[in-house]
């Protein structure tokens, strides 16, 4: 018997803790493709490598919970809370992730691809070598996200807060714009400009000191008055800065 087909006097009020191991049963033993757990209290549920293709969790809290290695492509997740919970390396190509709270989640390895987070919470959020090709980040928050290796080609981040964010990532060459100088992996935005690990506002760059320079890294003051006209120049042709 499918989750779909479960009495559902059983299921009626999708909370408690026989529900979710009942939702936790049906993910190991059976597929869970297209099932119906809108607005489910599933805070803490194990449900890692469940199939979970085009189901309904839009409004449902999953907060902690394991989703490692879930396959949820075309999944609804509209609105549902994801606080803290593990989705690395999960499927979730075309998945509806719009208004959904993801702040501090692990999504490191996930393929995002074709997904849709605008107005997603993702702050603090571990989205290292996450494929977000194509993903729609439109007002999204990631503050303070780490996006270190993520690919994020042609995604839409228009007006998505990226402050305090790792920009270290193949960018999508116009909100956030990436390239190799030499040692150095660089990342910047209209307002930021990160070189290695250290991160600052563009102005701030503009006026460190040789001697402030020279302690970030061994070599960075030879490496700096080498680059940085080039850098400054490009972020000028990118943004008008």
């Amino acid at each position: 018997m499918t989750l779909r087909k479960i009495n559902r006097e059983v299921i009626l009020s999708k909370e408690g803790v026989g529900f979710r191991e009942l939702v936790e049963e049906a993910g190991k033993n059976e597929s869970l493709f297209e099932a119906d757990l809108e607005g489910a209290h599933l805070e803490g549920a194990n449900l890692s490598g469940a199939d979970l293709r085009r189901a309904d969790l839009s409004g449902t809290n999953l907060r902690m919970a394991d989703l490692s290695g879930t396959n949820l492509r075309m999944a609804d997740l509209s609105g549902a809370d994801l606080r803290r919970a593990n989705l690395f390396e999960a499927d979730l190509r075309w998945v509806n992730l719009s208004g959904t709270n993801l702040r501090m989640a692990d999504l490191s390895g996930a393929d995002l691809r074709d997904a849709n987070l605008s107005e997603a919470d993702l702050s603090g959020t571990n989205l290292r070598m996450a494929d977000l090709r194509w993903v729609n980040l439109r007002r999204a928050d990631l503050f303070e996200a780490n996006l270190s290796g993520a690919n994020l080609r042609d995604a839409n981040l228009f007006e998505a807060d990226l402050s305090g964010t790792n920009l270290l990532c193949t960018g999508n060459m116009e909100e956030l714009r990436t390239m190799q100088l030499d040692t150095y992996q660089i990342g910047f935005t209209k307002d930021f400009l990160q070189i290695g690990c250290k991160r600052y506002p563009i102005e701030k760059w503009q006026n460190f000191s040789d001697k402030e320079i020279a302690r970030m890294d061994k070599g960075a003051l030879e490496w700096w008055k080498k680059w940085k006209d080039i850098i400054f120049s490009t972020i000028e042709v990118s943004f008008g800065n």
